[in-house]
């Protein structure tokens, strides 16, 4: 090989090497980010869909249920009659993506009846949610609070050179987040305490003068506090001995009434963020708060079918300990990125993967039964054809639902918990849970390069156009 060959060699292995480490170094941009997941869904696309053999089905609160029992939300005792329902006819569990966050102050007596149908039947999963932080609450803010709770917003905007007018509207929300804080603080040491001694208590250890109208707020508000803090002694877990390698989540949590929260059989959050571009692709299996673990909500349903009682985490994975699947024991090693999330493997568009039952299709099994209710006033023909049609409905839900997971959620048009996945744009979340299910129990996860794995191939792409290189180079020099 004469010099100048060997100098073209050398200019091009120096150049393709130069590529190999930019392009690795631009793995942390957000360019490469949204080709890299863009190229993810390609490969959904490419896979093709398919149907799914996990034991769930969805019952849907779709447009025909919005037609026949109006706008939503709507009246609780639907819930209580379609819990029961589902329980006779054999279903498992009962995971229901719906928020019942207050009373229903209108008609209260129907709290205390899906209350009662959630303690008779035992099966049922209601959903929480991690809250964002209050914007009002700045560093500043806090600082100046936590010296003086009831300084006026004009002596606030002196001390923090800000506009009163501004700080009229902020302060107020500043105020009660401190006052959250300070409730959440008391139960955490003392569960049990009354409303009237929590005041004392918050005086004594901060310091702070509540005027009546922060009374009133707390007083009504400490009833959610309470419910969160029960919500955790009975549904949160310990991290164990090796601790757990994932952030500490520290925003406060808006729980199920305290009514539910003492009767459903389980829960979790629901909080499902997603990526850069605004796909949802992947879910967070738990959340570390104050030193406890939080189930995603249908995680906790798994958990329970799987019969799990440890769950233990390494940096990259997450493990599901002597889990019962397919009639043996073992332990379920789920791969997650550096938050904890699972990439779901999506198993198809809405509607084709998993069975779908509508929710009035559930409800007019007791529309039905309440019409031979009163037999007097219906025909006889009438009475056959409605003994006939019951008979056939138990038939058909209990085909549907027997021994399976019923994922209740919103799906009607116009509802907000449609979001972009990668094989639909507007896809009900709901299906998250499904695809969450049948990604675990099939044990179809996916694997995400880490940095070395990248690194390799990039080197390997190099080496190799820097043979064809040489060859093309020793060919010229030939």
């Amino acid at each position: 090989m004469n010099k100048k060959a060997k100098v073209k060699l050398l200019v091009s292995l120096a150049i393709v090497l130069s590529l190999a480490i930019v392009v690795f170094l631009s793995t942390g941009s957000t360019t490469y980010q949204i080709l890299e997941l863009k190229a993810l869904d390609l490969r959904f696309v490419l896979k093709g869909e398919r149907v799914s053999d996990a034991p769930v089905v969805h019952i849907d609160i779709d447009d025909q249920s919005l037609a026949a029992l109006g706008r939503w939300p709507w009246p609780r005792d639907h819930h209580a009659k379609v819990t029961r329902i589902l329980k006779e006819c054999g279903a498992r569990q009962i995971v229901m993506d719906v928020l019942f966050t207050e009373e229903f102050k209108d008609a209260p007596q129907q709290d205390a009846a899906f209350a009662q149908a959630l303690a008779d039947t035992g099966i049922t999963y209601l959903p929480f949610y991690f809250l964002e932080p209050p914007s009002a609450l700045t560093p500043q803010i806090r600082e100046l609070l936590l010296k003086d709770i009831t300084i006026s917003p004009e002596a606030a905007a002196r001390d923090l050179g800000m506009d009163p007018f501004i700080l009229r509207e902020r302060l107020p929300q500043a105020r009660k987040a401190l006052f959250n804080e300070a409730v959440r603080e008391v139960l955490r040491t003392d569960p049990d305490i009354g409303l009237e001694s929590l005041f004392g208590k918050i005086e004594q250890t901060r310091g702070w003068f509540f005027f009546p109208e922060d009374e009133n707020y707390v007083s009504a508000h400490f009833p959610a506090e309470q419910a969160a803090r029960f919500f955790s002694t009975r549904f949160a877990m310990d991290p164990g001995p090796g601790g757990w390698p994932f952030r500490e989540d520290p925003r406060p949590r808006s729980v199920p009434i305290m009514a539910f929260v003492r009767t459903i059989r389980g829960g979790g959050f629901i909080n499902a963020p997603s990526d850069i571009d605004g796909v949802t692709r992947s879910i967070p299996l738990f959340l570390k708060h104050e030193q406890r673990l939080y189930p995603q909500l249908t995680m906790a349903a798994l958990l329970d079918v799987l019969d799990v009682k440890n769950v233990s985490a390494l940096p990259g994975r997450v493990i599901l300990k002597d889990a019962l699947l397919r009639g043996e024991r073992k332990d379920i090693r789920i791969p997650v990125d550096e938050k904890g999330s699972m990439l779901l493997n999506w198993a198809g568009r809405w509607g084709v993967s998993f069975k779908h039952l509508s929710y009035h299709a559930i409800l007019r099994l007791q529309e039905i039964r309440e019409e031979l209710q009163h037999g007097a006033a219906v025909s006889a023909g009438d009475l056959a054809y409605l003994t006939k049609t019951e008979a056939e409905l138990v038939e058909k839900l209990t085909g549907m639902v027997k021994g399976k997971t019923c994922l209740i959620g919103l799906t009607a048009t116009g509802t907000n918990d449609l979001s972009p996945v990668p094989l639909q744009e507007k896809y009900p979340m709901g299906g998250a849970h499904a695809n969450l299910v049948d990604t675990i129990m099939g044990e179809n996860f996916i694997h995400k390069a880490g940095a070395g794995i990248l690194f390799a191939v990039f080197l390997l792409t190099a080496l190799v156009i820097a043979s064809s290189s040489l060859m093309a180079v020793l060919t010229w020099a030939m």
